[in-house]
């Protein structure tokens, strides 16, 4: 009999509790994206079904169970789209139910979501929320036993004389528990969130503009660091529209820096390194011999690319190339080598594009225009291609 009522209460609790850790283990795995939030929408809404089949009998003859909890905690963590999906789920279940009270029920979850949206909207802020703002929000959406008017009235008085005192005191003892445990999260989330951003900035410094990396390279011709002619290398990040939503845009930064540290570590000396688009890194490195450029290469798809790169409080992300390079005679301008790396095998780059710079005539790969700095990160088909090299009479290679 003991532990029959310690798993009655014991479920849905734990149900609730480990809500409130997948919360914090999908939003870190999915920052910054508009993913996230709907997955837990979905995952919130199953909680809330999950509900309904767990539940409570304080006293006999009467049932009760925490559907809205689950809806409330997605008003208040997950914003508009994360809630209305929870909303829709727990909504549509409660309908397929039936019976004379399926209109009260809906209406208490919708009243209990928005409670839950109302309170974030007044306490959000940098720093955590309080335990006593978690009584807050108990309070508030213990509204939906509101919906107990839209029951017939000998219905709706029972409703508050037995069920609603209890339910009232689960709100009480759940919600604010649940919620702390939630906002930790999401504390520590916007804690790693500054560290990512703060990366950001560092990474895209580290690259040369396209700007810059024009005039050192029409500087370094005829230079002593180029007796032999010039190698233009071109690493286009591969990327997918679908995919790129794994990836939020403050994980750019990072992943920059990190490319650049290992470009440094396998490139010659006076190498050249510029980002002349969001997914473009273009090398400009002294003439190599045939080994040494097949070492680059390796180099390349196997230290640079190869192994995905670690961002603070998220999944790694992999990134690969694909990869084009051009033999010149001389340092070439940053104009000519774009011109010649798009006329070789296949047009790699597809179609021309003028870059955001004021470099005249110069064209790059297709560009897509998207909201931040999350274009880079389109990366379910960024795969590193691996062709048998292709060596011209002007010396133009495919890698």
């Amino acid at each position: 009999m003991q532990s029959g009522i310690i798993f009655e209460y014991g479920a849905p609790i734990a149900l609730l509790i480990g809500m409130a850790y997948g919360y914090g283990v999908m939003r870190r795995l999915l920052p910054g994206t508009d993913l996230a939030p709907q997955i837990l929408g979905v995952l919130f809404g199953l909680v809330a079904v999950l509900q309904m089949n767990l539940p409570l009998e304080p006293v006999d003859g009467l049932i009760i169970d925490l559907r809205s909890v689950p809806v409330a905690l997605a008003g208040a963590f997950l914003g508009l789209r994360g809630m209305l999906i929870a909303l829709f789920i727990a909504c549509a279940t409660r309908i397929s139910i039936g019976g004379v009270g399926w209109m009260a029920g809906v209406v208490g979850l919708m009243l209990a979501g928005g409670a839950g949206m109302l309170w974030d909207h007044l306490t959000r802020g940098g720093a955590q929320r309080p335990l006593r703002m978690m009584f807050g929000l108990a309070a508030m959406m213990s509204s939906h036993n509101l919906a107990v008017f839209f029951l017939p009235a000998s219905m709706a008085l029972w409703f508050l004389t037995n069920a609603a005192p209890f339910l009232l005191a689960l709100n009480f003892l759940v919600v604010p528990v649940v919620a702390l445990l939630m906002e930790k999260q999401r504390m520590l989330m916007m804690t790693e969130g500054r560290q990512r951003r703060s990366l950001a900035r560092a990474g895209h410094r580290l690259f040369d503009s396209p700007e810059l990396l024009a005039q050192r390279m029409a500087q370094a011709d005829g230079s002593v660091d180029f007796p032999g002619g010039a190698e233009v290398w071109a690493l286009r990040m591969r990327r997918s529209s679908t995919i790129a939503t794994f990836w939020g845009p403050e994980a750019e930064g990072h992943v920059l820096g990190t490319l650049h540290s290992r470009l440094a570590e396998v490139l010659p000396t006076a190498g050249m390194v510029g980002l002349v688009r969001d997914d473009l890194i273009l090398i400009c490195v002294p003439r190599q011999s045939d080994q040494d450029r097949d070492d680059l290469c390796q180099a390349i798809r196997t230290q640079v690319g190869g192994t995905p790169i670690k961002v603070p409080g998220m999944a790694a992300v992999p990134v690969r190339f694909g990869v084009r390079h051009h033999i010149f005679d001389c340092v070439p301008t940053l104009p000519v080598a774009m011109e010649r790396l798009d006329k070789g095998r296949g047009r790699i780059w597809r179609r021309k594009a003028h870059l955001m710079t004021g470099i005249e005539g110069l064209h790059a790969m297709p560009e897509r225009v998207e909201p931040g700095t999350g274009r880079l990160f389109h990366i379910a088909d960024r795969l590193l291609e691996s062709e048998p090299a292709r060596q011209g009479a002007n010396g133009s290679d495919t890698v």
